[in-house]
């Protein structure tokens, strides 16, 4: 739930459509008012454990951007997010098959624009099975 910090009054309900899908798990705050949602096991279609990354407005709960989904079951994006002091965020996930085979658990990781929700440059991915690009450790406030 999203909800005034001023009123109390709720904003916007943000939910997953499978009880396991853990929207939520992760939120982290930007420092120009918008929000990350990272829900490492939300089922995206008919793949389990997915993951899903989404950007909301602070203010008005509307989504931002495409948001990013996994591609395979257990990619589990969303499950790493660590918001910039300019307004961005770096998202990753060291679950991501990535590459043509696909490298499991190859990994990746995004800089994501914090006010568009659209990814900045390239996305940054593993070039080997196990690489696990976008596993890094941050401080507990940050997870």
């Amino acid at each position: 739930r999203l909800m005034n910090g001023t009123t109390g009054g709720e904003i916007e309900v943000i939910a997953g459509d499978n009880a396991s899908d853990r929207i939520g798990d992760k939120v982290v705050a930007l420092t120009n008012g918008n929000f990350a949602v990272g829900s490492y096991q939300d089922d995206v279609s008919a793949l389990t454990d997915a993951g899903s990354l989404r950007l909301y407005n602070g203010t008005t709960g509307v989504e931002i951007g495409p948001g990013f989904v996994g591609d395979d079951a257990n990619d589990w994006i969303g499950s790493r997010i660590v918001a910039l002091t300019n307004g961005n965020l770096m998202a990753g996930s060291s679950s991501d098959d990535v590459g043509a085979g696909p490298l499991v658990n190859g990994g990746s990781a995004w800089l994501i624009d914090g006010s568009t929700g659209l990814q900045i440059g390239a996305t940054i991915e593993g070039d080997a099975t196990g690489d696990q690009i976008g596993l890094w450790r941050c401080p507990t406030a940050m997870r």
